[in-house]
């Protein structure tokens, strides 16, 4: 295997890791590599203006996230991604659907950096064509949550293999899942030829106090969230009625969601829409 077979065009990828262990390294070298590769424009989110003279000419920066919704052909890079797209946070799930959606397509590909894995929730996954992780967190149990016990399994399977390394080689390697490919494994990966110490603290000092507010979700929005969770979990299209969601519509119906009994599903699904 190799990082051609894994990084693909119109597709977005997880990478996760603990603090200096090179995650932000292989984000950019993918940026990079992978822009050429496949001819797309190499775009960074986020990074302030000031730091911009960090990254080689050909590079775009975008202040806000909403900016890079419109560019096709693509290779977007969301540094500390927690920071600007929290995906543990529920009032924004209709902004992370529609822009997880973007790069099918867009031409697009989405490299989503992340330190803690707690910060992921198991919803968005599907959206990932891959998982690319460097040495995860020491304490594994404080990084993830019951809701992503898929990536606390990544990430043990992940500290096995980093484990068989000397510590001043761990940098230069990723542990990689695949799905699609139906694999996964430890791939080499070398750093961007314009790395330096400066980008790798590029975050030092930036304040994100007054990054754009959350918008609120739609009722309609939310309804066709709670409908697909409910179908997914059921792994069917026709929903049984579960233990907490009971029909109180009056009629016999055992579906969730049918004609008969919509009015009570809307009514339970509202009734748990955050407010922000």
């Amino acid at each position: 295997m190799d990082w051609d077979k894994v990084i693909q065009p119109s597709s977005s990828y997880l990478v996760l890791g603990d603090t200096d262990t090179g995650k932000s390294a292989l984000a950019y070298w993918l940026l990079d590599k992978y822009s050429k590769q496949y001819g797309l424009l190499p775009v960074v989110a986020g990074l302030p203006l000031e730091k911009a003279k960090l990254l080689p000419a050909n590079f775009v920066t975008k202040q806000e996230i909403e900016e890079c919704k419109g560019i096709e052909n693509a290779i977007i890079l969301f540094d500390e991604a927690g920071l600007q797209l929290p995906l543990d946070n529920r009032k924004i799930s209709e902004r992370v659907v529609n822009l997880l959606s973007l790069p099918y397509h867009r031409n697009q590909i989405f490299l989503l950096v992340y330190h803690y894995p707690r910060l992921v929730l198991a919803r968005y996954l599907p959206f990932f064509q891959g998982f690319l992780l460097k040495r995860p967190p020491y304490l594994i149990t404080f990084a993830s949550k019951r809701h992503s016990d898929e990536l606390t399994v990544m990430m043990k399977e992940a500290e096995a293999q980093f484990s068989q390394f000397a510590p001043d080689k761990m940098n230069s390697w990723t542990y990689v899942v695949a799905p699609k490919l139906r694999w996964r494994g430890m791939l080499e990966n070398p750093l961007p030829s314009f790395w330096s110490v400066e980008l790798r603290k590029v975050w030092a000092g930036v304040d994100f106090d007054n990054r754009s507010a959350p918008q609120p979700i739609s009722d309609q929005a939310w309804l066709e969230l709670k409908f697909s969770e409910v179908r997914a979990a059921a792994g069917r299209d026709g929903v049984q009625t579960g233990e907490n969601l009971v029909c109180n519509c009056g009629t016999k119906c055992q579906e969730l969601y049918c004609e008969a009994c919509k009015p009570c599903f809307v009514k339970w699904a509202l009734s748990a829409k955050p407010k922000i």
